[in-house]
């Protein structure tokens, strides 16, 4: 794909555009999308758009960007203080397509990082192949960004609103080490990947863009109208309407947890789940524990998020995912050991074989609420246990386990 000439510049992530208060925010309810229940560590969450395989809930997460890799940001996640971009990856690598064909990088292979006059970098043709991949993505967000910025669904407030640019990550740079230079690599690829997620949302936000495009256009999708006057020609548009972009199937991204609970590891982005759910993206929501403000924060939510009382758990007798506790010691690059608990997702099949996806739900039962677990506990917490004594309880395994482990299993 040869080099972008921008018709136009690309508006500033920072700009600010009136909100439209017509959207599918304020649409007419209609009819629920497939959704199930499940209870993990006592506690429920409905998934809307399910899928065969789930994820498992984690802890909120600040600053991913520090903390995780292109491994991690493949699952759903429950981020706290980042637009929802992360919730339209992949889940799996599409390096295999025309598109995304110059991001994979072969296991095995030698990696294009050289040394040049003393200083390393990435190797010219794949730093050139790359730039043109990003000035692409830029100019399909800047575009569309420039139509759906002013939806409700796209007001990302009190958020740091977006993973960094590869270019901001080092990799048109040069470095004074092979490791630095390796390592502005893999981060660029990741960012990549989630510039392209960022043009799907960005495209899942044009099918939230009230009312019909006249004539001949409505028969075309509002992301190509845009991007065609914004001046782009047609045999581009058509090779990105065959990438892996604009392609909104069930099933194709891991979706995000989402907590409606004003205070910590609430989600500000929440206005987002329509939009979310409309482009098929899996949803998992985290619901108010049973306790003495459970009345008033279901209120609340409902008052606020209209939107979500479709998919409210009436019933607390729902499916139950064990708890695995098949736990061990990981060392990190830095030799740093951790705590390992592979369990991370769950089959329907394995847990509830006769279920299939329900696009109701049950009628209200006070007495099945009044049966709601009101014991807190977190990932990895058993219920009753305190904060205090489940630290304690991780220390005392790591050591244990640590203790039986030699020196060569550990290199």
């Amino acid at each position: 794909m040869r080099p972008l000439v921008l018709a136009h510049p690309i508006p500033s992530f920072s700009t600010t555009y009136p909100l439209v208060t017509h959207s599918v925010l304020n649409m007419p309810t209609a009819s629920p999308a497939p959704h199930r229940c499940f209870k993990y560590e006592g506690r429920i969450f409905t998934v809307v758009n399910p899928s065969p395989v789930e994820w498992l809930p984690g802890m909120p997460i600040y600053d991913p960007e520090d903390n995780l890799d292109l491994r991690d940001i493949r699952k759903a996640l429950w981020a706290v203080d980042r637009a929802p971009e992360m919730a339209y990856m992949f889940r799996r690598s599409h390096a295999d397509s025309r598109f995304f064909a110059r991001l994979a990088i072969p296991r095995g292979q030698a990696l294009p990082v050289v040394q040049t006059d003393g200083v390393w970098g990435i190797e010219k043709t794949f730093k050139a192949s790359w730039s043109r991949l990003e000035g692409t993505l830029l100019y399909i967000w800047g575009a569309l960004n420039k139509h759906v910025g002013r939806l409700p669904e796209a007001h990302f407030a009190n958020v740091d609103p977006h993973w960094s640019l590869p270019q901001d990550v080092g990799y048109l740079s040069h470095h004074k080490s092979r490791g630095a230079a390796v390592r502005a690599l893999w981060k660029a690829r990741d960012a990549m990947w989630l510039l392209a997620a960022r043009c799907s949302m960005a495209i899942a936000l044009t099918n939230c863009i009230p009312g019909q495009l006249p004539g001949s256009l409505a028969t075309m999708p509002r992301w190509q109208v845009i991007l065609r006057e914004a001046g782009a020609n047609a045999s581009w548009i058509d090779e990105i309407s065959r990438s892996i972009i604009p392609d909104l199937s069930p099933g194709l991204r891991v979706g995000a947890f989402v907590c409606p609970v004003r205070g910590e590891g609430f989600t500000p982005w929440i206005n987002h789940v329509p939009c979310m759910i409309k482009a098929n993206l899996p949803v998992y929501i985290y619901w108010p524990e049973r306790g003495d403000d459970y009345d008033y924060y279901w209120a609340q939510i409902i008052r606020e998020f209209p939107y979500l009382e479709p998919y409210r758990p009436y019933d607390t007798n729902v499916v139950e995912v064990p708890l695995s506790t098949d736990e061990h010691i990981g060392y990190n690059q830095q030799g740093r050991p951790y705590m390992v608990n592979p369990q991370n997702s769950f089959r329907w099949a394995d847990v509830e074989p006769d279920a299939s996806p329900s696009t109701s739900v049950a009628a209200p039962s006070p007495q099945a609420i009044d049966n709601i677990e009101d014991t807190p506990c977190g990932k990895g917490q058993r219920p009753g246990e305190s904060f205090e004594e489940f630290r304690a309880r991780r220390a005392a395994l790591a050591a244990k386990l640590q203790a039986k482990e030699t020196a060569g299993v550990r290199a």
